[in-house]
């Protein structure tokens, strides 16, 4: 258990990332991103992330306010973390707790784990992977899942 950060939290904070998270790894200008985003409307409940973030991980998360185009929408906030230290570390943390998010968090942990020079075909198949995941809908894997078991050797 993190320092500090009751069971409790962590498992509260896997619930809200299960639901209103999400655990990427996209591709830009030809190079591979991991982030993870929780995106609210409710200043009570993102602050309870803020908090719980900064704890993990000893400052507060980039945040990114999307303001509505109707009068109709409340404005939405983004809890965006793209360092791989701290994704790690969240990821880590929340692991035993997620559920439906769980096998994106480890593929991601292993992406942002592995020593590597340049990209290589698993580094491919794990962003087809997590894309995939991702899909709503019944999203059928296309190809072949990488199996990693947390604390795997790398």
């Amino acid at each position: 258990m993190t320092l500090g950060m009751s069971d409790i939290k962590l498992a509260w904070l896997a619930g809200f990332i299960d639901g209103d998270g999400s655990i990427q790894l996209v591709r830009s200008q030809n190079v591979l991103k991991p982030k993870v985003t929780i995106i609210n409307t409710n200043d009570t409940l993102l602050n309870e992330c803020i908090r719980i973030l900064k704890l993990l991980n000893g400052r507060e998360p980039y945040i990114y306010t999307q303001k509505s185009t109707s009068v109709k929408h409340k404005i939405r906030k983004q809890i965006i973390i793209t360092k791989q230290s701290e994704i790690v570390h969240l990821l880590v943390s929340i692991y035993p707790h997620l559920v439906g998010k769980k096998e994106q968090a480890k593929l991601l942990m292993r992406f942002c784990t592995k020593i590597r020079n340049g990209y290589d075909e698993e580094d491919e198949t794990i962003t087809k992977d997590i894309q995939e995941l991702n899909q709503r809908g019944d999203a059928k894997m296309t190809h072949t899942r990488i199996n990693l078991k947390i604390g795997e050797a790398q």
